[in-house]
């Protein structure tokens, strides 16, 4: 497992976590909160899957291999702000775009 897979899969199940977490305490009393129990873990299960696609829906899995160039793409979204794939940049503030250059470059 890559550290970018391992932090991706972190996020997703905090993020879980917390939304289970917010649903029970916006419970008006604790009767109701011990009816939602299996709303509130299904709720989290769905909301975990959701966002763990979101955290990789950059990842191209569609080839079975891991390429220096997908070493390089998951380098520049973990490293670099509003990084675009389409044509490898990415940009700080404002409407100037950079060429991403990582590690993994060639």
């Amino acid at each position: 497992m890559t550290t970018s897979t391992f932090k991706n899969n972190a996020i997703a199940t905090v993020a879980a976590f917390s939304l289970a977490g917010f649903v029970a305490a916006a419970s008006a009393t604790p009767a109701e909160a011990g009816n939602k129990g299996w709303k509130i873990l299904g709720g989290a299960i769905v909301a975990g899957v959701v966002l763990h696609h979101l955290a990789n829906n950059h990842k191209n899995n569609h080839n079975s291999g891991y390429s220096q160039w997908d070493a390089h793409v998951d380098w520049c979204y973990d490293n670099r702000p509003r990084y675009r794939e389409s044509d490898n940049t990415f940009r700080y503030t404002g409407q100037v775009r950079h060429e991403c250059f990582s590690p993994y470059s060639g």
